[in-house]
């Protein structure tokens, strides 16, 4: 159904729409907890956030709303039952922080004998010019139960070559941050961009190294990669591109003559980002693992053997183990789904905080950190770690924890809690 415009929306059914769109201003973009998004436990009324430019002067927002999570109500016996919306959104100047660029507003009504699938899918253009980075903010709320919850995520704009101007057109299982396939799958990507028929796509098989912990300042050099090879996709015309994954690693798609600005896709295990196989699970415990407990691990030819025995050997019995097992690695998987960049979520900084330390109380954003506070906000017993956002080709969603030696003492203590 086609709105206006500014906007477009694919809903099951609507009893009402309104759709509004605000004028330039200035505004703070969150002063917020975030939390909630980075919560095992807790459902989203939102997901799968994508991005992707339309024209030099539109940017298409798109995402799933959880029919699960809303409230149904009606207004007397013989009525329906109707869900109540609104989705905000902001888009603001990425270096200020607070000049708002352009804003779209949308109350709906859901029917909900209509709702045939557990997603109701949403998108709406702003008027992002091309040449423009920039910061959205995205409230979602249920009217119904006065439930609110807001989302952010980079409009980057500055290139006609940038990876937003790709749009995947199968999708395999869908994130805010990554697109993930195993060996032999099909890529099938539109592009809007620039210079399509010089698109190539780049093979990088390298693998990164885990991060040393927060206290450590040992291996902080930026990486630099060189292409392992190229190859042009299997066919590109008006609309679309096709390529197949060989092997694991990342595959980075760029017509740009430099290779400085294009779209990733990243190669990993079938399950991913699951964990189900006794070799995966090994890498993930270097974090609270000596290193000649790890070495032995990797030199033993079966996997299997090797976790269970270094499980068993901090859980010191069956029952805890498992507990731990269970408690790790849906740490791995739910790293995995929110910090996967160029690499796996469990290997970034983000990934290794929350895989040692936990979820934390609170979690504030801006357009270029994230600070995560074990605790209370300004209580001199909370561990603070700050996070900022790294220039990276291959994604918008790596975060470099800034380090330091007062980190040391609690790091060690919440590896004890693992072992003891």
């Amino acid at each position: 159904m086609k709105l206006s415009l500014r906007s477009h929306i694919i809903l099951f059914a609507i009893g009402s729409l309104v759709i509004f769109n605000g004028c330039k201003t200035r505004q703070n973009v969150t002063n917020e907890n975030f939390v909630n998004l980075y919560s095992e436990e807790d459902e989203k009324l939102a997901s799968d956030i994508s991005i992707q430019h339309i024209d030099a002067m539109q940017t298409r927002i798109s995402l799933n709303i959880n029919s699960g999570e809303l409230l149904f109500v009606r207004e007397s016996s013989a009525a329906p039952f109707y869900a109540d919306i609104k989705i905000s959104i902001v888009a603001f100047d990425y270096e200020s922080g607070r000049e708002v660029i352009d804003t779209a507003s949308s109350v709906f009504k859901v029917a909900k004998d209509s709702i045939s699938s557990d997603f109701l899918a949403y998108s709406v253009n702003l008027n992002i010019n091309t040449g423009l980075h920039s910061f959205i903010r995205i409230d979602v709320e249920d009217l119904n139960k006065s439930r609110r919850e807001t989302h952010t995520a980079v409009i980057d704009k500055r290139s006609e070559y940038a990876s937003q101007w790709f749009g995947l057109m199968e999708q395999n299982d869908p994130h805010f941050t990554y697109y993930s396939y195993s060996p032999g799958d099909t890529v099938v990507l539109s592009y809007a961009g620039k210079d399509k028929d010089n698109l190539k796509v780049y093979f990088y098989k390298d693998s990164f190294e885990i991060p040393d912990p927060p206290f450590s300042f040992e291996n902080l050099m930026p990486f630099k990669l060189d292409a392992d090879s190229a190859f042009k996709p299997l066919s590109i015309d008006s609309k679309r591109l096709t390529f197949i994954v060989q092997e694991q690693g990342l595959y980075f798609i760029s017509s740009h003559p430099d290779e400085k600005f294009g779209y990733t896709v990243l190669c990993t295990e079938e399950h991913y980002p699951l964990i189900t196989k006794a070799s995966d699970m090994v890498a993930p415990t270097r974090y609270i693992c000596s290193k000649k407990e790890f070495n032995k691990m990797l030199e033993n030819p079966n996997k299997k053997q090797a976790i269970d025995n270094f499980w068993l050997s901090i859980g010191d019995f069956e029952k805890r183990a498992g507990t731990l097992i269970k408690k790790y690695y849906s740490r791995v998987i739910q790293a995995n789904r929110m910090f996967s960049s160029h690499t796996e979520g469990w290997k970034s900084d983000r990934g290794m905080i929350y895989i040692v330390f936990g979820l934390p109380n609170i979690v504030y954003r801006d357009t270029k950190n994230e600070t995560w506070i074990y605790g209370e906000d300004k209580n001199f017993f909370s561990i603070t770690f700050t996070f900022t956002r790294v220039e990276n080709k291959f994604s918008d969603n790596d975060f470099f924890l800034i380090r330091t030696p007062i980190y040391k003492d609690n790091w060690y203590r919440a590896v004890d809690l693992w072992r003891q």
